[in-house]
């Protein structure tokens, strides 16, 4: 069975403790959401699973969407949190501060990853990947906006924010959907040698 999108930190819960029953509707639903489309998944499916009626899948959440939206909610407003806190580290033009920033989002992706990797396969909505790549890309704007003002070459400037973006997404991908060993440090020090630095320099000139 998958594990439970329980947000953790150090290994603890940090979220109320669903009840039983919740537990298992969302733990079903993310053993088949690993296999199939949304639109592949019905309640019927969930309820008969565990032997319950519909109406106790509606005590908890209206329909599928909800569920799922619950599940990628709960992900995202924590990384948005952590974010928003160690924002100063990602402006900050030291490694070593960039470094701050990107160590407890990728801490909580290591906590959390056999539900991540599930929000993030073929098979997933966009919605949780799309809210991710908008996060990086107000974070990445706000770095570089200096660079981008009343620059001739702004055009120029934005598709490096693009590339920059992708390839944050590509090396998070690759670490959370395959068999991948690196520590979210091992992560950290990726973004901050190939995709910071080294664009940073392109974005001044």
């Amino acid at each position: 069975m998958i594990p439970l999108p329980q947000i953790t930190r150090q290994g603890q819960p940090i979220v109320k403790k669903k009840d039983e029953t919740q537990r298992k509707i969302i733990e079903t639903f993310l053993s088949l959401y690993a296999k199939l489309p949304l639109k592949q998944i019905t309640i019927k499916g969930i309820t008969e699973r565990l032997k319950i009626n519909r109406g106790t899948f509606y005590l908890h959440y209206f329909d599928l969407d909800d569920l799922l939206t619950s599940i990628e909610d709960e992900h995202l407003e924590f990384i948005r949190k952590i974010n928003d806190k160690n924002r100063r580290y990602y402006l900050s033009n030291k490694v070593n501060d960039l470094q701050k920033f990107y160590i407890p989002t990728l801490k909580h992706i290591e906590e959390n990853k056999p539900v991540i990797r599930i929000l993030m396969s073929p098979n997933s909505r966009p919605r949780f990947k799309d809210a991710f790549k908008d996060m990086m890309r107000n974070n990445v704007k706000s770095k570089y906006q200096f660079a981008l003002d009343g620059n001739k070459r702004d055009e120029y400037k934005k598709y490096i924010i693009d590339i920059i973006i992708a390839g944050n997404m590509g090396i998070i991908s690759n670490w959370v959907c395959t068999e991948n060993n690196n520590s979210a440090q091992d992560i950290a020090d990726l973004f901050g040698d190939i995709l910071l630095n080294l664009p940073y320099f392109n974005v001044r000139s």
